[in-house]
């Protein structure tokens, strides 16, 4: 599997693994390895999240609160906030069931 003649379709997970997005296995993997996998990407260093933009909670609740009947429960702000987002409005709550 490392002979670098040899072109290995790995699957998307296992790519996404490698190269970070679930966060870095102690000691990392074995580097001939890493290079067959990411076919030459640069793995993420540090936590998967640590470059995502802070989130005003407060003010996200209260914007989306404005548009359901009902309050706002920790879950239900939880649950909105890790659907993709649009970078100028926010979570959609209309396209969530938040009931």
């Amino acid at each position: 599997m490392l002979d670098p003649q040899v072109d290995v379709p790995f699957p998307e997970s296992v790519v996404q693994l490698f190269r970070g997005d679930l966060g870095q296995p102690y000691g990392g993997f074995p580097e001939g390895l890493l290079r067959k996998v990411l076919k030459g990407a640069t793995p993420l260093t540090r936590r998967p999240g640590a470059e995502m933009p802070a989130v005003d909670l407060a003010a996200e609740r209260a914007r989306i609160q404005q548009r359901v009947p009902h309050p706002i429960t920790d879950d239900d702000l939880a649950a909105i906030g890790t659907l993709d987002r649009n970078e100028r409005t926010g979570p959609d709550p209309d396209t969530f069931n938040v009931a």
